[in-house]
């Protein structure tokens, strides 16, 4: 059983199968390329909705209480019902603000879930100690409000402050980490796509001139033949005769074109021959 190798290739079918070949790699390094993109925006995208949520929401839980005790400490000052009872109001506002940007931290944390009790309990300290200032006030026990606002709202504070610490370090440190491996993948996409591309570029050029190289030197070969024939050596061998392509079939019509020339000029010498006898 014999195999076909190239030369058997028609050499449209090879240019196509060269050409299809160089697609190929070229729609492979795409969709890597594509799938590349694909996985940095997915850790873009990791990076945003769980270290930076995270984060914006524990400020903006600080933040909350930090307005609290601002608005704590108008209470203490003295002022109408109607004053007092705004204040009130902006406190419970800002409590209830701090406490859900806490639990929207809580809900996309990447860590331990429990890590948040302390800072929940520190909150809920911090809270108890505001109503109890807001309700002094109310009673018209002003001093005994502020100094509940420099003792027990301080040390609440404090507590709320070091509860948020290791909360705001996690997601700092989670960040970061989410940051390398975007900037790594990000590195190895654009070597790997440069090396992809590399390698295509050396095959389209390896294919064309494999391509080119395949049809010329028979070709070549063949004019040289044709020319030889011109001159009357018809004892020539034409090349390529056992090829099975175009170039195959261009060969067979020399080959006949050599065989009847080298008839002809059997004939002609047979024609001299007889004339000399006669």
């Amino acid at each position: 059983m014999r195999f076909r190798t190239i030369s058997d290739l028609r050499i449209s079918a090879r240019l196509g199968l060269g050409f299809g070949l160089v697609l190929l790699l070229t729609v492979v390094a795409g969709a890597f390329a594509i799938n590349s993109v694909s996985t940095v925006a997915k850790l873009t995208s990791n990076l945003y909705e769980h270290p930076f949520a995270v984060t914006r929401s524990l400020l903006e839980a600080q933040v909350g209480m930090r307005t609290m005790q601002r608005s704590l400490r108008d209470v203490v000052l003295p002022q109408s019902a109607a004053g007092l009872e705004a204040d009130a109001a902006a406190v419970d506002a800002q409590l209830d603000l701090a406490l859900k940007a806490l639990q929207a931290a809580r809900a996309r944390f990447l860590g331990d879930p429990a890590q948040f009790d302390k800072a929940e309990q520190a909150f809920a300290g911090a809270g108890t100690t505001a109503h109890d200032i807001v309700a002094l006030a109310r009673a018209g026990k002003m001093k005994e409000a502020a100094a509940y606002l420099d003792g027990p709202d301080t040390q609440a504070s404090r507590a709320v402050n070091a509860a948020m610490e290791p909360l705001l370090a996690f997601a700092a440190n989670k960040a970061e980490s989410f940051m390398h491996g975007a900037q790594a993948e990000r590195d190895r996409t654009v070597y790997l796509n440069l090396a992809l591309l590399a390698f295509t570029v050396l095959l389209g050029a390896g294919v064309s001139a494999a391509a080119t190289i395949s049809i010329t030197r028979p070709v070549a070969g063949l004019r040289r033949c044709m020319s030889i024939l011109a001159e009357g050596n018809h004892a020539t061998t034409v090349p390529g005769l056992e090829r099975h392509d175009e170039i195959g079939a261009m060969a067979h019509a020399v080959e006949v074109f050599r065989h009847n020339a080298e008839e002809m000029a059997h004939l002609r010498s047979d024609q001299e021959a007889q004339k000399q006898r006669a």
